[in-house]
């Protein structure tokens, strides 16, 4: 059996998969200044790396099996 599918489509579910099973991160945050936000993301960017890292093979067979 064969099927397509959308890589970039995939790659972007699995990253979001990545990012909501973060407790810490939430969909809203408040930042005094521009340069707070940067500073914050620049230091959360290394955890979500690593959860994407470790998380990517579940999330992208969850997602096949569901939407393929």
């Amino acid at each position: 059996m064969s099927c397509t599918v959308n890589l970039y489509q995939l790659l972007l579910e699995t990253a979001i998969l990545s990012i909501d099973s973060m407790e810490e991160l939430t969909n809203k945050k408040n930042f005094a200044t521009k340069e707070d936000a940067r500073d914050y993301l620049n230091e959360k960017m290394p955890v979500l790396l690593e959860r994407f890292y470790t998380e990517h093979e579940e999330n992208i067979h969850l997602l096949i099996a569901k939407d393929y």
